[in-house]
């Protein structure tokens, strides 16, 4: 079986962000120091749009080292004013999708920052989020494991700089932590031994569940999902009950009331076609970027 080590390495030779970082993949420079580097996006959203990354293979951004992190942003700051005098443009948006899955949009497994530079009327819309308002009770819900995991962070970095911790996180605070990460879940439902293992190889999450016991939490988490089965079951069955009920009354009708019944489906069904919005098909290519005269107004 393949040490961490060995799957690493592995994970570094496939990366492609690592390939552009070693020359392998070749690529448009706009800055390169002895821990950073920045290239021009070969598919940009916007005209400029700049790809930063450590060199060395980080998955995600928690567990850059702080020298890392502080120059990536640092880079960043800079890169961002150079960019908007150079491409020209009004303004720039910097985003980082964490995590290596389809709901963050992390494309590859190699810690990339996006600096995108934006212009009024650009036509770039995928960061106009939508808001809502949420409850006290919501705002809290959400409040708890943040926090939670904000004490285990910090915990995490006082004991790299060798100063006092904090207090030990409680029970409570590791069941939010372990609903804020389904992955961990998953492993301690199926398997608790193998999760004792993991804590036992991994710092951070020894710190999380020193003082706790995982049989214990096991048992809880077996039990809240036990729980959800049932309540999942009942809601189907109630599902069930209403269709049948409505069937039985569709039955129970005269002969005439279902026919006004039908049609007054068919006529729903006839409006929502009519107000579905034509396709129209997308014509032109778009402007070719002059990769060259970009990448000399950085340098």
């Amino acid at each position: 079986m393949a040490t961490e080590q060995e799957l690493l390495e592995q994970q570094k030779k496939q990366c492609i962000m690592c390939k552009i970082v070693s020359g392998e993949i070749s690529s448009r420079k706009v800055y390169e120091d002895d821990l950073v580097v920045a290239v021009l996006d070969i598919r940009p959203v916007a005209k400029g749009h700049i790809l930063l990354m450590p060199k060395e293979h980080y998955q995600i951004l928690p567990i850059l080292p702080l020298k890392v992190f502080t120059r990536l942003f640092s880079v960043a700051k800079k890169l961002m004013t150079a960019q908007v005098k150079g491409v020209p443009a009004q303004g720039s948006t910097l985003f980082i999708s964490n995590g290596f899955n389809f709901t963050s949009g992390q494309q590859f497994p190699h810690v990339t920052v996006h600096i995108i530079p934006r212009d009024i009327g650009d036509g770039i819309s995928v960061f106009e989020l939508s808001l809502s308002e949420l409850l006290e009770t919501q705002l809290e819900e959400i409040e708890k494991p943040i926090s939670a995991n904000l004490k285990m962070a910090m915990n995490n970095y006082l004991s790299k700089i060798g100063k006092p911790q904090q207090r030990k996180i409680t029970r409570e605070e590791v069941l939010q932590i372990l609903n804020q990460n389904p992955d961990l879940k998953k492993i301690i439902l199926e398997d608790s031994e193998k999760f004792k293992k993991i804590i036992d190889a991994n710092p951070q999450l020894k710190q999380i569940f020193g003082n706790i016991n995982i049989d214990e939490i096991s048992e809880i988490v077996k039990k809240e999902k036990s729980e959800q089965i049932k309540e999942s079951k009942v809601e189907k069955e109630k599902e069930k009950e209403k269709t049948e009920e409505k069937d039985k009354d569709k039955r129970s009708l005269p002969e005439e009331e279902i026919f006004k019944e039908l049609e007054g489906e068919e006529k729903e069904a006839r409006e929502e076609r009519d107000e579905e919005p034509e396709k129209t098909e997308e014509n032109g290519e778009e402007d070719e970027i002059n990769l060259d005269e970009i990448s000399r107004l950085f340098k």
